[in-house]
């Protein structure tokens, strides 16, 4: 497990990722749709000046969409893939040991996308330690490249 999480909020929800992929976290920035996308992607956007896929966090682990992102998290997931997460608000960086965490039990692992690797507390609250490398579908990519072109 990581030694190091970066703490953030989705709508209340504490959520936490493994600082190793996460390149920066900045205002989000336009973004343009993807056709055939899953719900929780909402597009693609250029950060930087490289397109990087734009994941919904509310979407994508409780099913309703964020109102207003605060942050983007950008994250490098393999194979020079970007994504932006987009999250209400970013928290900080602290050491894993902090959160108690455990395995997440078996019947979030089969949900789909499984995206929660681990589950601990942050004071009283819940914290939900994701794992957001398989989640971008290959057609995703496909259509990033495309747009690249």
């Amino acid at each position: 497990m990581a030694s190091a999480l970066l703490v953030f909020d989705v709508q209340r929800r504490a959520c936490a990722l493994p600082l190793g992929p996460v390149q920066e976290t900045l205002r989000p920035l336009p973004v343009e749709p993807i056709s055939g996308a899953p719900a929780f992607v909402l597009g693609a956007a250029v950060v930087r000046g490289a397109p990087a896929a734009v994941i919904d966090a509310g979407t994508l682990i409780s099913g309703v969409p964020l109102d207003t992102p605060g942050r983007w998290v950008i994250l490098e997931i393999g194979e020079g893939r970007r994504v932006g997460l987009a999250v209400s608000s970013v928290l900080g960086v602290y050491p894993a040991r902090l959160f108690d965490l455990r395995e997440a039990p078996p019947l979030l692992a089969d949900a789909e996308p499984a995206v929660i690797q681990a589950l601990g507390r942050r004071d009283d609250a819940l914290l939900s330690l994701l794992m957001i490398g398989r989640v971008v579908p290959e057609e995703v990519w496909a259509a990033l490249a495309e747009a690249a072109r």
